[in-house]
């Protein structure tokens, strides 16, 4: 990256990876440029799938399936990419930009690449354990 271009970049105000509670547990999410994303979507969660929320039975375990399908999914990723809660972005607009080694982007490349038979779990929880 130019230094033109480092110095036009605005520093990262958030993290690049919260932790999302839900059914199940506590999930690694990547909560993306958006400020405050995670906390939008616990919000809408709660408000959705949360006690009482108001919506039909249909509607909630719809959300709540969904919903914890793409959390798993995103948990399992960070633990692929061995990427913990509440990582900080390298933002210094003066660094060089990281390309790492072949064999670390080839791990990061299958980190996010799943076979049929990784998506498939028979049940999923109802209550948090």
């Amino acid at each position: 990256m130019s230094p033109e271009v480092a110095a036009a970049e605005d520093p990262s105000e958030d993290v690049f990876t919260d932790s999302v509670s839900f059914t199940g547990g506590s999930y690694v999410v990547f909560p993306g440029i958006a400020e405050s994303s995670a906390e939008v979507l616990r919000l809408l969660l709660q408000g959705s799938v949360g006690t009482p929320s108001g919506f039909p039975n249909a509607f909630v375990e719809e959300v709540e399936s969904l919903a914890y399908a793409v959390l798993r999914l995103s948990n399992e990723i960070a633990q692929r990419a061995q990427l913990g809660r509440h990582v900080q972005p390298d933002s210094d607009p003066h660094s060089r930009v990281v390309i790492p080694s072949s064999d670390a982007f080839d791990a990061l490349k299958n980190a996010v690449v799943f076979k049929a038979e990784d998506l498939m779990e028979p049940n999923h929880p109802t209550e948090l354990d």
